[in-house]
This record gives C-alpha cells, structure tokens and sequence, in this order.
C-alpha cells in the first residue's frame, strides 16, 4: 500500500512539471536551431524564431524565417500552428493542434500562422492568424477575414484579437506552438511558453 502511495506521488508530482511553465512574461522568444523542415515537394517555410507577445488589443505571434516563403497555395503558406489555453488550466478544453501532433490538453482555440499568396508568385507580402474553436471546431476567423500584417524582410506577423478569444489585459495565457514545415509529428513543437497579457 505504501509503495503505491510513493508510485501516485512520483506520479502526480511528474503531472505537474509537464505543466509547471515557466514564469508569465510579456514578451516570450522561442528559438528554433533548425534547419528541420521537410525539403521535398512544397517550398520549404523555414521557422528560426518565434516571437509571442501582445498589445493591450491583441496577442502577438511573430516567426523569424530563414528565407521569404513564396507559397502557390494556402498550404504552402502555412508557417505555424499556435494553440491557445484562454484560462491557463490544462483540465478545462480541447486536445490542441487536434491532438496529432502532441497530447496538449486544456486548449480552447487552435491557430494557424499562414502567409499570404501573390498573384505574381513573389514572396508573401503579409500574414494573418485564423482561429479555430476548439469544441465547436468552429472557424472563428478565416485566414480571409483575420488582420493582415505586412512582412518585415523575413519576419511574419499573425494577430488574434483580445475579443475573439474572450481574453483581457493583465490575463495569463498558455501557448503550445509548432512549426508547420517540421520532419515529423513533433519534431516541430516550441516549449511551452506562459504570457501575461498587456
């Protein structure tokens, strides 16, 4: 009985770290060494750096590229995948990213990273972020009608409104990230990052 009571402590003490972030921070930089990113087929969209933060309006999702992705169509564009736990619980939600590529619990919103497609074929000029609802597996925002950002040389920009999410400043938030262009199901997974909203 004893060695059972040791077994479910050592256990739900290993529970707890999985999910024992680090502390919130406003800005959170996720490097990534790569290169990783399958070479085969579509273009390859190159992720080095990631950049979470937010604005008093809008939580900020900023990925670093090795080169200016030139996608022909929406897949191609895809540069990350982001999901979101609202109220920083890993009880409460959904499995994140649809739980293939990780078992990330406790998500309410999955978002996509995605660069826009020229007409001319050219290097994407901008970016947005949709947002899917978990348990509704409802598009709340389409990569159509999301905020577009223009590209600064090498660094793409998604934004997700406070309001989408029903999020508000000063609140802690969990964010599970992956690179969309990895070798594999979890090759391409950021550490967890823990950020205080502005």
């Amino acid at each position: 009985m004893k060695s059972r009571m040791v077994v479910a402590s050592i256990a739900a003490s290993m529970f707890c770290s999985v999910f024992a972030a680090e502390p919130p921070k406003a800005v959170v930089t996720l490097v990534d060494a790569g290169p990783d990113v399958f070479a085969e087929g579509s273009p390859v969209v190159d992720v080095v750096k990631l950049e979470l933060s937010s604005d008093g309006k809008f939580i900020v999702i900023a990925a670093t590229l090795a080169d200016a992705p030139k996608p022909a169509s929406l897949l191609d564009a895809l540069i990350a995948g982001v999901s979101i736990d609202v109220d920083n619980n890993p009880k409460t939600g959904g499995e994140g990213l649809d739980g293939y590529y990780a078992d990330m619990p406790g998500m309410e919103f999955d978002s996509e990273l995605i660069a826009s497609v020229e007409d001319d074929g050219g290097a994407a000029r901008s970016s947005s972020s949709s947002l899917i609802n978990i348990a509704e597996k409802s598009n709340v925002l389409t990569s159509s009608d999301a905020v577009h950002t223009a590209a600064k040389g090498k660094v793409y920009t998604g934004r997700i409104a406070y309001t989408d999410i029903g999020a508000k400043s000063g609140q802690i938030i969990r964010i599970v990230a992956r690179e969309a262009g990895d070798r594999g199901e979890t090759a391409g997974i950021f550490p967890e990052a823990v950020l205080k909203l502005k």
